[in-house]
């Protein structure tokens, strides 16, 4: 009597452990990952240049967690800014005018995290249009005289 009980108990065993793998290889088999769309900002044509005009600020992002703004064309109207002055700026400059468009500018020697920085001010101060864009050579060069 105890032999069948044995025998019973391993059948059991081997068609749960038969009867798994079975579904773990179905269920390997079928389920594929479904690829989702992921929304993408619209392409501009490569050759249209950002131009700074009247209704731009600018901020060039330095190194040591500084921020160089200005308005429109004129770099040495500018001032250098922390990030917690920012805010204060983007808001006064959103006042003068609602068409504004923010260049966002960052030098080889910003870090990442003031480029999330000054990406969450637009957010924070609700910038409808911002753009991050390669500082020029004449950039980087107004950077380094202003340091001095």
């Amino acid at each position: 009597m105890k032999n069948i009980y044995l025998y019973v108990l391993i059948s059991v065993a081997m068609l749960l452990g038969v009867a798994s793998v079975i579904f773990f290889i179905v269920t390997e088999k079928t389920a594929k990952p479904a690829p989702f769309e992921l929304p993408m900002p619209k392409q501009e044509k490569l050759t249209e240049k950002i131009r700074e005009s009247d209704s731009t600020v600018t901020i060039l992002l330095a190194k040591d967690d500084k921020f160089y703004c200005y308005h429109g064309t004129d770099k040495n109207a500018g001032t250098m800014l922390r990030l917690k002055e920012i805010g204060r700026f983007l808001s006064v400059e959103l006042k003068k005018r609602n068409d504004m468009t923010v260049l966002i500018k960052p030098s080889a020697e910003a870090t990442y995290k003031n480029t999330v920085d000054i990406l969450d001010q637009m957010t924070t101060n609700h910038v409808r249009k911002y753009k991050m864009v390669q500082p020029l050579d004449e950039d980087m060069a107004f950077i380094e005289n202003i340091k001095k």
